[in-house]
């Protein structure tokens, strides 16, 4: 393991504002491949970063976006004090009995199946870009594959593999009934629902579950439309959850995937009335967590560094010269606010003035992100390397 690797957890688990993990990850970890895992090396490779990017002069895009970078950074350094990291393979053996005593609370009491820390999945799921796929007696019987969660070594990271364990530990609850049907959507949904965030956050600290699920799963660019079932799923899930609480989910787990095929397909078409599931159980921060993913603005409430940044000092009723001042590029922040007013669309402005302001409870709420533009991104590499 390498600072690298502690770096995009770091950023992956922090309260940080970038709308795009691959896009903050692409700009800013390969600077730490040679940096070494413990705290202080990181830590001062961190300040390093802060220290170049600091500004001077009038605000622009360029110039937003390095203020806006140097804050998440300081953000991750708040994380880097509050946990260690371990190896991610030891984390998984640390953390594999601890949730199977969680699971057995919660009415699933099963032999947990071997683990095996890999390079590539056995035929036929070789070209499969996971980090870790369990598989079933169905597998096994199918194609000789061994049973047991495989894990792909190069993918691991620590910290957000233990959620990578949970998630997959719910499949594994979904196969003991039935493993006769390929995983996909609700239960996708429902792993990462219940399991890479509630089963997780019951053994690790709840918000930086909640961050690495919003970094994962609330990305506004996604590069890959196949990882977008997570997304759904999950959404899907936290529905279902608000119905039928989570007596309705472990039931649906325990009648296995047919069952799972079954809902989805109830939900999916106009008939979630006739879903059969008992009701019950509900608990205050899934029910928190539910109404978080379901009105999360995973796209609309994403601009450019500087419209993200400048609006911070947008006032009802100032007009423009006044918040421009002295402290803005005059052209590039009459842009921004263009692109909030119509393209964002927090703001009102008219003749000069600001008639209404939105933006205040969505930057409290961090809803508000900044994209990360590769022109910017190429220009601040350059700077840093």
């Amino acid at each position: 393991m390498t600072g690298k690797e502690v770096f995009k957890t770091l950023a992956a688990i922090s309260k940080t504002n970038f709308g795009c993990l691959n896009e903050f990850n692409d700009l800013l970890a390969d600077l730490f491949e040679k940096v070494g895992p413990n705290k202080k090396d990181i830590a001062n490779a961190i300040e390093k970063i802060i220290n170049k990017l600091k500004v001077s002069g009038k605000i622009g895009q360029e110039e937003a976006l390095k203020i806006l970078l140097a804050r998440d950074l300081e953000e991750m350094l708040k994380t880097l004090k509050r946990i260690d990291f371990e190896d991610p393979e030891k984390e998984i053996k640390k953390y594999y009995p601890i949730f199977k005593k969680e699971l057995k609370k919660l009415g699933f009491d099963f032999e947990l199946p071997p683990i095996y820390f890999v390079d590539h999945f056995p035929h036929p799921y070789e070209k499969f870009d996971f980090t870790a796929m369990p598989y079933d007696e169905a597998d096994h019987n199918k194609h000789g594959v061994n049973i047991g969660i495989h894990f792909i070594k190069k993918n691991l990271l620590p910290f957000t593999a233990v959620t990578i364990l949970a998630h997959e530990l719910i499949h594994v609850c979904a196969a003991i009934a039935d493993s006769n049907h390929f995983p996909r959507n609700l239960e996708e949904g429902t792993c990462e629902f219940f399991g890479g965030y509630y089963l997780s956050s019951l053994v690790l600290p709840k918000d930086l579950v909640a961050n690495d699920i919003i970094k994962k799963r609330m990305k506004y660019n996604l590069r890959r439309p196949k990882f977008e079932v997570y997304t759904e799923g999950m959404r899907a899930s936290a529905t279902l959850y608000k119905n039928v609480g989570t007596k309705g989910i472990i039931e649906m787990l325990k009648r296995g995937r047919g069952e799972i095929k079954k809902v989805e397909e109830q939900i999916l078409g106009f008939k979630s009335n006739e879903v059969d599931l008992p009701k019950g159980n509900w608990i205050k921060d899934l029910d928190n967590f539910a109404d978080f993913l379901l009105s999360y603005p995973r796209h609309s409430l994403t601009g450019s560094p500087l419209a993200r940044l400048i609006s911070e000092d947008i006032e009802e009723d100032a007009k423009t010269g006044e918040i421009i001042g002295e402290k803005y590029n005059k052209k590039e922040a009459m842009a921004a606010f263009e692109e909030l007013a119509m393209e964002i669309g927090p703001i009102l402005l008219t003749d000069g003035f600001f008639f209404s302001d939105e933006t205040k409870k969505f930057i409290r709420t961090n809803t508000f992100r900044y994209k990360i533009p590769e022109n910017l991104a190429r220009e601040i590499q350059g700077e840093l390397s």
